[in-house]
């Protein structure tokens, strides 16, 4: 209970006395200014020693008032003191050499004074070695040394301070291992302390220890090993030299390489084996874990060295000398222009995998027999590990296992290295048994081994994956935050590919509708939702930009998530940021519209006004059938479409065949729908028959429709989209569209009816065609359907137009589509509306519309006359004089109005 209390508590301190120092620092000094030898390159803070020193002499003073036996180590508080007031003052306003090997002279002397003496030393396999003579100055040499290593070690992000909190948890669990209670409480109140800072320490980190804080853990490191070393049960000081042998045997070689160059030593300088890796690209996070790592094993190798006995010794420093050997000439190689795995790349495979098979069998061998070389045992091992390595190779080549790139690693490599294991592990047991009866083996060695083996292969693949990845990991102020729209698979790939982009870009949450999977996260990275939370949920992750990855949700959820998107101010972005293929219309069009400044989200006014309500949809659509059908089963409509034949080929919606006039009654009648969207191509298609056709599909269609609604269905609102495209007044299309308005406002028999005339709209097939088109366009369907369906929800009677229609060209909207941040102003320029000479428009309190006022509206003589009288079935002679007349009363100017919409 005392370890945890004494954990715990130099943890909160130390955590809590950084945060109050972030949040009220110092006012002068303590600011480390970036220089040329310098790993990082704005200012920060350097006075978190202050947090840590105070949470461990704090924790430290309350164990020494409850327990008697820590006052053994209070002396150590004094050289604590001593170093922490000259580091503050270096920290401060800097201190020379001269006045710090002082201080650090003083500390040594008050540890040595208080009986702290390296008197023996205990080494593995030679015995003790009595200093006699030499014990004071080795004491004092071995402490000054701690404290200047720890010192020169602290150069980066986290690494002094992670590196201290692994090797203070090691050293603890050796001191309870050999029966030093009092050691290992100590170790981890420094261990708490460190723990406790490295949260703000961490690449990228908001400030450093300090000469303060590094002096601290050199000298506490120092004691606590000559303490440990000088106890009964001993801890041997070759575990704490273990441990920390990868921080000092680097700051101890760049001394030695710095003093065969006649370099002085005290000099600041970017040569530590740390800064090296930083300059051949490696970056903070990525060194600092190396280091991380070294340490773990290095910790892992002390308690099997305290676990196994002295003559494990020899065999823990020949691996861990060879290994840092390599990493050395690797660093060098590295330097000199060599790529990071060996050119031989599938030489150092193969050898990696030989030694992993090596270590997994005789380390299966040494916890099947509690870390003890037997004879009978050891000498049968030994006698089977060359078959062991020839058949593990063999099956390693046959399931592919040296032809994988490791920073790729993935699931089928896991099930490649399980079969191969599986198979090799068969092929021993059988050899085994044949040659050698399975005598003088251990049943369980090959358990162990196997599940040893597979853990080391996958274990150094699945690391060097991370590693690289650890690469590409979002780092700093300037990073575009995405979250990921859906949480399946094309969810988890897009995620993926979006951190692949590089340091600038980090996905931070997904976000989803599914319940069952809110409150879970995709390696480590949140699901939120649900998505009509979506504004909030960008608030508190702080987002940049949402990626769409919804596999098969049709374009009705693409429609809601637009709106959602739009909602929450965030711009919805392809994965692959190009044309692509797999992107729902709504969203690509939606990219469009925000490119050129459109609005195109669904209002609440038709979110609510069509909830519920059953729509029919007439001539299949039209261009725009898809994004209307989305927008109606975003709005929570139910629709209908009515095709003259065939299939209108929109998705799974539901649909009525046959031609409208002669069917209208019936389609009404069957269906009772709340609201008819007509949708009317007024432009001709130069068919030779184009002029009955036309004068079918526009005039007649739009009559049997408006009656059939009148005596079946009177309440039921009509919308007429009528799409003029490139139609002008004068044209005899345009003709015919006014005797259709005329028509359906005089017979319809309903108080919600409203035609909306629309420009030269912009649809998503014309924008996925692969042809280039060297066509304009006033308005995009998303615009289109937004101001259909706000009609429609609105009960709202009269002719109505858009209320700004900007020309743009095909090829802007494309590139808009690809990603194009800016577009040029020049590029859109104010589109033309065609309206009738005798007509104006005006404000009409309906959003992104106005309204149309003239003759046909309210109707005039004659055309009240004409709507309500006009032969439908007329000839072609009485046809053309009617468009005849309806024409000239239409080119009779307006005394009013704005006939030009910029």
């Amino acid at each position: 209970m005392i370890a945890l209390f004494a954990f715990l508590s130099a943890l909160a301190l130390s955590y809590a006395g950084t945060r109050l120092l972030l949040a009220r620092p110092p006012r002068n000094g303590f600011v480390d200014v970036p220089n040329a030898r310098s790993s990082h390159d704005r200012p920060k803070p350097r006075y978190g020693g202050i947090a840590i020193v105070s949470a461990f002499i704090l924790v430290f003073a309350g164990l020494c008032i409850a327990r008697p036996e820590f006052r053994t180590l209070l002396p150590v508080l004094g050289g604590v003191a001593v170093l922490f007031g000259i580091g503050l003052m270096d920290d401060w306003r800097g201190v020379g050499v001269g006045a710090r090997f002082i201080a650090q002279g003083a500390a040594a002397a008050m540890a040595i004074a208080s009986g702290l003496v390296i008197d023996q030393i205990g080494l593995p396999v030679a015995g003790t070695v009595q200093l006699g003579v030499l014990a004071v100055p080795v004491t004092a040499l071995v402490i000054v040394a701690s404290i200047n290593f720890y010192n020169f070690i602290d150069g980066i992000d986290g690494l002094a301070a992670g590196s201290a909190f692994i090797a203070a948890a090691f050293l603890a669990i050796v001191g309870f291992m050999v029966g030093q209670p009092v050691l290992a409480v100590v170790f981890l109140a420094v261990a708490g302390a460190a723990i406790g800072f490295l949260q703000f320490n961490f690449p990228p980190s908001r400030l450093f220890m300090g000469d303060s804080g590094s002096t601290f853990f050199g000298y506490v490191f120092a004691c606590l090993a000559i303490a440990g070393n000088r106890a009964r049960p001993e801890i041997p000081l070759f575990v704490p030299l273990l441990l920390l042998s990868s921080l000092y045997l680097d700051a101890a070689l760049t001394i030695v390489n710095r003093l065969m160059k006649n370099e002085k030593v005290l000099q600041p300088h970017r040569t530590h084996y740390y800064q090296r890796l930083l300059q051949i690209g490696l970056n903070h996070k990525q060194v600092t874990l190396l280091e991380y790592l070294v340490t773990i094993l290095l910790g892992a190798s002390a308690l099997l060295y305290v676990r196994a006995g002295q003559w494990f010794a020899p065999f823990l420093a020949v691996t861990w000398v060879l290994a840092f050997t390599l990493s050395i000439l690797k660093i060098r190689g590295l330097e000199r222009g060599d790529r990071l795995i060996w050119e031989r790349r599938t030489l150092f495979v193969v050898a990696t995998d030989l030694m992993a098979i090596a270590l997994a069998f005789m380390g299966a061998y040494f916890v099947r027999m509690n870390f003890q070389f037997t004879e009978v045992e050891g000498r049968a091992v030994l006698r089977v590990l060359p078959i062991v390595v020839i058949v593990r190779s063999a099956c390693f080549f046959k399931f592919g296992l040296y032809r994988s790139m490791w920073r790729y690693t993935t699931t089928n490599d896991v099930v490649r290295v399980i079969k191969a294991v599986t198979v090799g592990s068969g092929i021993i047991l059988a050899a085994v048994v044949l040659l050698y009866r399975f005598v003088a083996f251990p049943r369980s060695l090959f358990v162990l081994e196997y599940f040893l083996l597979i853990s080391f292969i996958l274990g150094v693949r699945f690391s060097t994956r991370l590693f690289h990845e650890i690469g590409r990991e979002s780092q700093g102020g300037e990073v575009r935050r995405y979250a990921v729209i859906g949480s399946g698979d094309a969810a988890e790939r897009a995620a993926r590919e979006i951190n692949a982009r590089g340091p600038g870009h980090g996905v931070v949450c997904f976000v989803d509708d599914d319940a069952a999977t809110i409150g879970l996260s995709i390696h480590g990275v949140p699901v939120e939702g649900p998505g009509d939370r979506l504004a909030d949920i960008a608030g508190r992750h702080r987002l940049d930009v949402l990626v769409y990855a919804l596999e098969g949700a049709g374009e009705a959820a693409a429609a809601r998530w637009v709106d959602r998107a739009r909602g929450a101010r965030l711009p919805i972005d392809a994965v692959s940021g190009g044309l692509d293929s797999a992107l729902p219309d709504a969203i690509a069009m939606d990219r469009v519209a925000l490119a050129l400044g459109r609005r195109t989200n669904v209002s609440a006014r038709a979110l609510g006004g069509l909830h519920g309500r059953k729509v029919l949809v007439t001539h299949g659509g039209g261009p725009f059938a898809g994004a209307l059908v989305a927008g109606l089963r975003h709005a929570g409509a139910l629709p209908l479409l009515q095709v003259d034949t065939g299939h209108p080929g929109v998705g799974d919606v539901a649909f009525c065949a046959g031609a409208l006039h002669e069917n209208a009654a019936q389609f009404v009648r069957g269906f009772m729908p709340d609201v008819v969207i007509h949708v009317l191509d007024i432009e001709p298609s130069g068919a030779i028959n184009d002029e009955d056709s036309g004068w079918n599909r526009v005039v007649r269609d739009s009559e049997a429709l408006a009656r059939a609604v009148w005596s079946a269905r009177p309440g039921c609102r009509i919308v007429v989209a009528s799409l003029w495209n490139a139609t002008r007044p004068g044209d005899r299309a345009a003709a015919v569209a006014a005797v259709m308005e005329t028509m359906v406002l005089a017979r319809a028999g309903t108080e919600s009816l409203a035609v909306l005339r629309l420009p030269r709209v912009l649809t998503s097939p014309v924008l996925a065609a692969t042809r280039e088109s060297a066509g304009a366009f006033d308005l995009l369907e998303s615009e289109a359907v937004r101001q259909l369906l706000e009609l429609a929800a609105g009960g709202f009677r009269g002719i109505y137009v858009p209320a700004a229609a900007r020309e743009f060209p095909l090829a802007l909207a494309r590139a808009a589509l690809r990603g194009s941040d800016i577009i040029p102003a020049s590029a859109a320029t104010p589109g033309r509306l065609a309206l009738f000479a005798s007509e104006h428009i005006d404000e009409c309190g309906v959003d992104g519309v106005r309204r149309v006022l003239g003759p046909l509206f309210p109707a005039t003589y004659p055309f009240r006359r004409w709507g309500e009288e006009g032969p439908v079935e007329s000839s072609p002679a009485a046809r053309a004089e009617w468009l005849r007349a309806v024409g000239e009363q239409l080119d009779q100017p307006s005394a009013r109005g704005e006939r030009v919409l910029d």
